[in-house]
């Protein structure tokens, strides 16, 4: 049997206490624990212990030090069950622990992956453009259940989906751009597909974006490409084989056909 000689805090670690055993009338270190150990396990100056004991101790002391940790990491913001758990592995958490630990979160209500998912849709679909496709991706990856996801998802309704994306398409709408309404469209389309909106958000969405917008450029912009690709072909074609393929690449491109006529009347010079 070994003797608690004296419990000195640690001067390096907040909570840490080094506990010194006296045996046979010699001191030396023993072990450190938490502050929670200590006062659950009421050590005190004096009290006698086993190897036993001991390594219950430090077994107990191990758990609360996870424990502790995992609190420190749900202080920066909620966490689903999966993320927490893969924290505690990433520091070497016993296996039996972790889900002890996980268990006691969950009983203490700082554990609730339905709540979390919910957060998690709140907060992405106001600061981020993120579609229900995309959020149910992340939640998936977090470990969220299929039911837990349904249920966030429920609050991102149909009409804040088409609002957020009109609000979205008319600040992309507005920027000049060097390429056909018709490709910017196409564009458009796929860039909000990755984001995670389905067709029908993204449709509804751009037919009222494209009541406000009218596509003011689409002349300077096919000038633009006109005259690049006439610099490119006419060192290989020249006259009607050079305007049929300028005609064709610009239509290619998604330009309108009276506007392609206009550009092929003004350049005229080069397709005699």
């Amino acid at each position: 049997m070994m003797k608690i000689a004296k419990i000195v805090a640690s001067k390096k670690r907040k909570a840490r206490y080094h506990v010194y055993l006296e045996e046979d009338g010699s001191e030396t270190y023993g072990f450190t624990v938490e502050e929670d150990t200590l006062i659950n396990e009421g050590l005190k100056q004096g009290q006698q212990l086993d190897r036993t004991r001991i390594n219950k101790l430090l077994e107990s002391d191990t758990l609360q030090r996870s424990y502790a940790q995992s609190i420190r990491y749900l202080t920066y913001r909620m966490r689903s069950i999966q993320e927490v758990r893969d924290y505690l592995r990433s520091k070497d958490t016993i296996e039996g622990q972790i889900e002890q630990i996980i268990n006691r979160l969950l009983k203490e209500k700082l554990l609730d992956d339905l709540a979390f998912a919910k957060a998690y849709v709140s907060s992405k679909s106001t600061t981020t453009l993120r579609g229900p496709l995309k959020l149910q991706h992340e939640l998936k990856n977090k470990g969220v259940s299929e039911g837990n996801i349904r249920q966030a998802l429920e609050q991102y309704h149909f009409n804040n989906q088409v609002k957020d994306v009109e609000k979205w398409l008319n600040s992309q709408l507005n920027r000049r751009q060097r390429i056909s309404f018709h490709q910017r469209k196409n564009k458009l389309k796929q860039a909000l597909m990755q984001k995670g909106f389905n067709s029908a958000v993204i449709n509804q969405a751009l037919a009222m974006a494209l009541a406000e917008n009218e596509p003011h450029d689409e002349w300077e912009s096919l000038c633009f490409q006109g005259e690049k690709i006439v610099d490119r072909l006419k060192k290989k074609v020249t006259g009607y084989e050079l305007k049929h393929k300028v005609k064709g690449t610009l239509y290619q491109k998604g330009y309108p056909l009276d506007l392609i006529e206009r550009f092929i009347d003004q350049q005229a010079t080069f397709f005699d």
